[in-house]
């Protein structure tokens, strides 16, 4: 059995308390929490988005494992971090967007589930698993301001939006290296499955 009251440390360039158990069922249960600044998490996964975030969030996370499989789960309430990406995407540091990641995650036969909820903003969910080239998305979804509905194959994506600032996604778009279109400005709705 594993018991770890409570163990500090530093992780993302911020203190992290980590505590850990066996449960009378067998599964080892890990809690941490911590911060995270955008300029920490580009160190460790690349993206020109970072650059559009600021401040500091605070997260806490639960680590389940048990029968070769984990099952992890991340919050944070995003207080503290501020974005000046395009709408929808938009805030300021005093908002607060409730952020919940949940990772379902299995040996390569049963495969991984991996959910994403971000306040009433929008909603993601995506199959897959691993193998020797890595890991692979077999069927996803996106939503904004609409239900996630996962499709029966490959990967959707949903938005209603009273406005949208085509121009500006474009140019974020740019910077991420995704080619993008120009549909019509104004209400804005999209429901498309590839």
């Amino acid at each position: 059995s594993l018991a770890v009251p409570e163990a500090r440390g530093k992780l993302f360039g911020e203190p992290v308390q980590i505590s850990g158990s066996t449960r009378n069922d067998g599964a080892v249960v890990f809690e941490a929490s911590g911060g995270i600044t955008p300029a920490a998490a580009r160190q460790h996964w690349e993206s020109p988005l970072f650059a559009h975030l600021s401040g500091l969030a605070a997260w806490r996370s639960t680590i389940q494992v048990r029968g070769g499989g984990a099952a992890v789960v991340v919050e944070s309430s995003l207080d503290g971090l501020a974005s000046s990406l395009p709408s929808p995407l938009n805030k300021s540091a005093a908002d607060e967007w409730p952020l919940k990641v949940e990772m379902d995650l299995q040996p390569a036969a049963a495969g991984d589930r991996i959910r994403v909820s971000l306040g009433n903003v929008g909603a993601a969910e995506v199959l897959g698993h691993g193998g020797q080239e890595g890991w692979r998305a077999t069927r996803g979804a996106i939503a904004l301001h609409q239900p996630v509905k996962l499709p029966d194959k490959g990967l959707s994506f949903r938005a209603t939006l009273p406005e949208v600032d085509i121009d500006a996604w474009r140019r974020i778009g740019r910077q991420t290296g995704v080619a993008t279109a120009a549909p019509p400005t104004g209400p804005f709705a999209c429901d498309r499955e590839e």
